[in-house]
């Protein structure tokens, strides 16, 4: 009888209620992130606790607001969204605030 290896569970940074954005924003302010979807740009406000405000909805990652734009089960929010960066002006991925 083969045994199955038992894999570990995957890290997640978003526990219960708490904003996986929230680890990584240098400054407390809300500030607006960008996407571009099948010819459409959406635009969604990232509120001071961390959270993604779009339209009546409150997201607590980036993936689960790239999720209800695109509806696919697969998508990386982290790399889907863009925001404006303070220093140099210039729009970059989402992901860059994880890089510090």
């Amino acid at each position: 009888e083969d045994e199955k290896p038992v894999r570990k569970p995957r890290r997640r940074i978003s526990i219960g209620k708490t904003s996986a954005l929230a680890l990584y924003m240098n400054s407390k302010k809300p500030f607006k992130i960008y996407a571009k979807y099948k010819g459409r740009t959406y635009r969604d406000t990232v509120l001071k606790d961390g959270t993604i405000k779009y339209g009546n909805k409150i997201f607590y990652s980036p993936t689960s607001a790239a999720k209800e734009i695109t509806k696919w089960s697969a998508v990386d929010g982290w790399r889907f969204w863009k925001y404006k960066d303070p220093e140099t002006g210039e729009m970059v991925l989402l992901d860059n605030l994880r890089k510090g």
